[in-house]
């Protein structure tokens, strides 16, 4: 027989850590399609931020029909000028007009504003923006003007009332703005608790048992009543938001009106009235 022949079997190399170059191309791709993402994904948001202010004043300015009705009514109240602070009364609950910023200020800031209208939450930033800037020279007045065709802005405005009872007015009016997703289409069993929610946040060590109470007095309706009636009888108001820079109306219907143009706006009417 022949002798066995010896085979030599060589052992395999390892290739421990080895990538090919097709892995290599595919994971680059990955990363550069996940830079993309991230690069338009950061480019949308930033110009939603540069043009969200004037893209919201074409809502406002498109009058949109639940924030833009003539309501009228008969009812009068003895009051002969609205273009000035009104003191607490019977007429309102003796509740008088909240103010912020200079009280004795010759320049009156006045709004006229629904909970519910998303124009008067568009103007909301707007007009604390303005206050930041004058606050120390002029008087801000915020009046309520509750369209009666929206659910809960009654209902809203009296929660606003009822802060204002503990100091938190408004902090209130900003966070029901803020939060009207929270709110505006609650039922009438569940809004209460809402409002609670809300007052909760921006009075942290309010008392909410008193909040639920004053939600209920007669008192804040009859506030909330008499500042609609006061719009809509004695400065004619016919949209929300309506503002007032002593007693002349800022005109919100321009077609081609900004953010920019609103804002110079008021602060030209408020320079005009300080130069006096």
């Amino acid at each position: 027989m022949d002798a066995e022949k010896k085979v030599e079997v060589k052992p395999a190399k390892k290739t421990v850590g080895t990538v090919t170059p097709i892995v290599c191309l595919s994971l680059g791709l990955v990363v550069c399609f996940i830079l993309l993402v991230i690069v338009v994904s950061h480019n949308s948001e930033l110009n939603k931020t540069l043009n969200a202010r004037d893209l919201e004043i074409e809502e406002l300015k498109n009058n949109t029909p639940k924030c833009n009705q003539n309501l009228k009514t008969d009812e009068e109240i003895n009051i002969s000028n609205p273009n000035k602070i009104i003191d607490a009364a019977s007429e309102n609950g003796n509740i008088g007009d909240h103010i912020r910023g200079k009280a004795d200020s010759k320049v009156l800031v006045v709004e006229y504003a629904d909970m519910s209208c998303p124009g008067c939450a568009i103007m909301t930033p707007m007009l604390n923006e303005v206050y930041q800037k004058y606050g120390s020279k002029v008087a801000f007045v915020f009046r309520h003007y509750p369209i009666s065709s929206h659910q809960n802005s009654q209902s809203a405005a009296e929660a606003v009332e009822s802060a204002g009872r503990q100091g938190k007015y408004w902090e209130m009016i900003d966070a029901l703005y803020e939060n009207r997703a929270d709110w505006i289409g609650a039922s009438y069993a569940d809004r209460t608790n809402a409002y609670v929610k809300i007052f909760k946040r921006v009075a942290p060590n309010g008392d909410e048992e008193k909040f639920r109470s004053d939600l209920a007095d007669k008192d804040i309706t009859k506030k909330v009543n008499f500042d609609y009636k006061l719009g809509n009888t004695k400065s004619n108001v016919s949209a929300t938001p309506s503002i007032f820079v002593n007693g002349e109306l800022i005109d919100l219907s321009r077609e081609d009106i900004t953010y920019s143009d609103i804002l110079k706006e008021i602060e030209s009417k408020i320079e005009a009235g300080l130069a006096q």
